[in-house]
C-alpha cells in the first residue's frame, strides 16, 4: 500500500488532511507504506535487472499448463541512469554504509549491494525514542534487501526480522548467510572465486616457461700471434 491525499482523508477521518511533512516521509518509504517482503524482493529484482519488471513465478505449472514465466515483463518505466545511480548507492551500503560490518560476502570478486530498513512496530509514546531498551513485541522489525552479484546480478533476497530492531545488526548477517549459500552452489559464480590469480610477469624479462631465444653467434677471429711484446692490461 503507498498512501496518497485519498487513502489519508479515506481512513483518517480526524485528521483527513494531507500535511506536508508526510511526503518526504512517503517519499522515504516511511509513513504509511506498507509492503511484504516478497514485494521488496520483487522491487530489488527490478533494480538488479534494470531493464525488466521481472514477476515471481511461484507455481510452475497449474494442472499440466504451464504458467507464464517471470522474464517476459514489460520494460521498467525508469531513466537507466536513474536506475544505474540506485545500484551504485547500494553497492555503497554494504561496503562503506550501514552494512558495511555486517553485510560484506568475504566471496573475492563477489559484491553485494544491499539497503538496510526499519519497520516502526507501534507507536512510541512520549519520550520513547528508540526501540533499542523497550520489550521484544514493541521493538522495529529489521528490514535488508539485496542482489548479487553486483556486476551480474543472478539473485534478491529481502529479509524481514520480526521485531529484531535494526536491519544492520539483525536483517543483514542472515540476508549475507542465505546469499553465500546460492553463489557457492552456483557452479559459474564459484569458479570465479576459485579461479586462481595469474602469475606477475616482470617487465623486459621473459615468463617462465617461455622458449629461448637463439644464442647469439661469436664472431670468428684470427688465432693470437705468439710472438710480440706482453703488455700488462
Amino acid at each position: 500500500m503507498v498512501p496518497d491525499i485519498a487513502y489519508k482523508r479515506r481512513t483518517f477521518k480526524r485528521d483527513p488532511v494531507w500535511h506536508p511533512g508526510e511526503t518526504p516521509s512517503m517519499g522515504i518509504g516511511q509513513g504509511y507504506t506498507n509492503v511484504n517482503a516478497l514485494q521488496l524482493c520483487v522491487m530489488v529484482a527490478r533494480l538488479a535487472n534494470g531493464d525488466r519488471a521481472l514477476h515471481p513465478r511461484l507455481i510452475e505449472s497449474i494442472g499440466g499448463r504451464q504458467q507464464p514465466s517471470g522474464a517476459e515483463a514489460a520494460e521498467l518505466p525508469f531513466a537507466k541512469e536513474h536506475i544505474a545511480f540506485v545500484r551504485g548507492a547500494m553497492a555503497s551500503v554494504t561496503e562503506t554504509g550501514t552494512a558495511a560490518a555486517t553485510a560484506q560476502l568475504g566471496l573475492g570478486p563477489l559484491k553485494m549491494a544491499g539497503k538496510t530498513g526499519t519497520a516502526q512496530s507501534h507507536t512510541y509514546r512520549d519520550g520513547e525514542r528508540t526501540s533499542k531498551n523497550l520489550a521484544w513485541a514493541l521493538k522495529d522489525h529489521a528490514w535488508f534487501v539485496a542482489f548479487a552479484p553486483f556486476d551480474d546480478p543472478r539473485y534478491a533476497i529481502s529479509v524481514l526480522v520480526e521485531h529484531g530492531g535494526f536491519g544492520a545488526a539483525a536483517a543483514a548477517p542472515r540476508a549475507r548467510e542465505i546469499m553465500r549459500v546460492a553463489l557457492l552452489k552456483d557452479p559459474d559464480l564459484r569458479a570465479r572465486i576459485e579461479q586462481p590469480t595469474p602469475m606477475p610477469i616482470i617487465p623486459d624479462q621473459p615468463a617462465d616457461g617461455a622458449a629461448p631465444e637463439d644464442p647469439t653467434p661469436i664472431p670468428e677471429t684470427q688465432p693470437p700471434s705468439m710472438t710480440g711484446q706482453v703488455t700488462a692490461q
